[in-house]
């Protein structure tokens, strides 16, 4: 991998002005001018784009004191989503069925966090810990934001958007083609001395895919069988609920939260990250609780929940009646 270091350094406009001429005559006597494809005018670019969705979304004026660019293949995406010890792994995908991976170190994901629950840049950063879907969610505009911004970079950039997380490196590839991708990575320094992370960009290159061998199709047809025959844990989700934060804060038992009418009779079948698998109706079948399947083999795209008015009490609650669900027998 290619490194670049570039201290104190986050545009804020395409504007910016050049070094001046002494700049540049150092800059030339000392490295090697880039690369047309992936060269430094693409670094400036995406350290601009990351600049500004962190601003616009999150609130928070990072500064970029790193880069670095590289390629690598399946394995070496892998290695490198792996690297930074709790980071957030998130999928992103473009239309035509390009997918890659944004992983976001967990001081930039507490951070982000923190800035969005709190409306305020922490005083601290809160201790590491494994990332959750809530985080990603944290994260998901973020993330969008950036992608739209560095669309303008190159046409490698163009139209990708998050799709999920991953909750383990290790499925990237079983999620990603096989290729050769781009990497680009991004230290950020965060503002309050809160001290630094790193943004990962894994994408592919569609111009160089690897021919598959017959070798590798065995191999690919026996690690399709074994992780095909692995448990997947299924979650059956009758609806999702936002509500204030501070509200979430003030939960105790006792409290109501309205569930709308439309989830008593259908919900979903949710996967790893959430992804929706399919969809169902409650009921019984035999005497126990029981999901007949509505529509199967779906996007894994799902509807954004319901958002509950700010905070205000819930009156008028009648309990159900006691009714058994209906039947699931054929």
């Amino acid at each position: 991998m290619v490194g670049q270091r570039i201290l104190n350094f986050c545009p804020m406009s395409q504007d910016t002005p050049e070094p001046n001429v002494l700049r540049r005559m150092l800059a030339a006597s000392s490295s090697p001018p880039p690369r047309r494809e992936g060269g430094g005018g693409v670094l400036r670019r995406l350290a601009l784009a990351l600049c500004r969705a962190m601003q616009e979304v999150a609130g928070l004026a990072i500064t970029i004191s790193g880069q670095q660019q590289g390629v690598h293949d399946l394995d070496g995406v892998e290695k490198e989503a792996q690297a930074p010890e709790h980071a957030l792994i998130t999928l992103v995908e473009a239309p035509g069925g390009a997918a890659g991976l944004v992983v976001v170190s967990a001081p930039v994901v507490g951070a982000v966090v923190a800035r969005r629950m709190t409306g305020r840049v922490p005083a601290a950063l809160p201790a590491s810990r494994a990332p959750t879907r809530t985080d990603g969610e944290m994260l998901r505009d973020v993330i969008d934001g950036f992608l739209a911004h560095a669309a303008e970079a190159g046409p490698w950039l163009a139209g990708y958007g998050y799709r999920g997380m991953l909750s383990d490196a290790r499925l990237a590839r079983f999620t990603l083609t096989d290729g050769l991708y781009h990497s680009v990575r991004l230290d950020v320094a965060l503002p309050g001395g809160l001290g630094e992370g790193e943004i990962l960009l894994l994408l592919p290159q569609h111009e160089a895919r690897q021919p598959v061998t017959e070798a590798g199709q065995g191999w690919s047809r026996a690690v399709s069988d074994r992780v095909m025959g692995a448990a997947m844990p299924l979650q059956a989700v009758l609806t999702r609920l936002q509500v204030p934060y501070a509200r979430a804060l003030r939960l105790a038992p006792g409290d109501v939260l309205t569930i709308p009418v439309a989830a008593i009779d259908s919900l979903s079948l949710e996967g790893a990250g959430g992804a929706v698998v399919a969809t169902g109706r409650l009921g019984q079948s035999r005497g126990d609780r029981a999901v007949r399947i509505s529509q199967a083999g779906l996007s894994g795209k799902r509807t954004a929940p319901p958002a509950m008015a700010g905070g205000a009490e819930e009156e008028g609650f009648d309990s159900p009646q006691n009714t058994p669900p209906p039947a699931l027998e054929a």
